[in-house]
């Protein structure tokens, strides 16, 4: 079962739960101990909470749509989604990448059957191939996040 967000103060959960302060410690604990490589300088530098992604925010219906590319007749019981971090390129073969978001960190949506990632073939009847990796990064531009 995922992390759930619960209000600050209730009992009785289980470990799969955080509240909310435990989610900005989290986050807070991430914009602290995360570095990138300055471009210019080629040393590391702290992330810039005003210009470094920080989140990537995906509807409910492109998830959906990436389950149901890869489902085949696998049972939901079955199916789960691996979550891949990366950072675009700002070059790619010396060349200006054509990425929105050059120099940023990103995530990638990745299906799994059973644990296992769907990236190649044919597995149980499941198509398998799709990656997603076309959230909306914040910032930037601003996000409308509580956190």
């Amino acid at each position: 079962m995922p992390i759930q967000i619960i209000p600050d103060g209730t009992e009785g959960f289980d470990g799969n739960f955080i509240s909310l302060a435990q989610l900005k410690k989290l986050r807070k604990n991430f914009l602290e101990k995360t570095f990138k490589l300055d471009p210019l300088t080629g040393q590391p530098r702290a992330l810039d909470p005003a210009n470094d992604s920080q989140a990537v925010y995906f509807k409910k219906s492109e998830i959906e749509k990436l389950f149901n590319a890869n489902r085949g007749d696998a049972e939901d019981s079955e199916l789960g989604v691996r979550i891949y971090f990366g950072v675009y390129d700002p070059k790619i073969d010396g060349e200006e990448s054509k990425d929105k978001y050059p120099g940023q960190q990103t995530v990638i949506l990745v299906c799994t059957l059973n644990e296992t990632d769907l990236l190649e073939g044919k597995k149980n009847s499941v198509m398998v191939g799709a990656a997603y990796n076309e959230g909306q990064i914040c910032p930037p531009p601003a996000c409308k996040s509580i956190i």
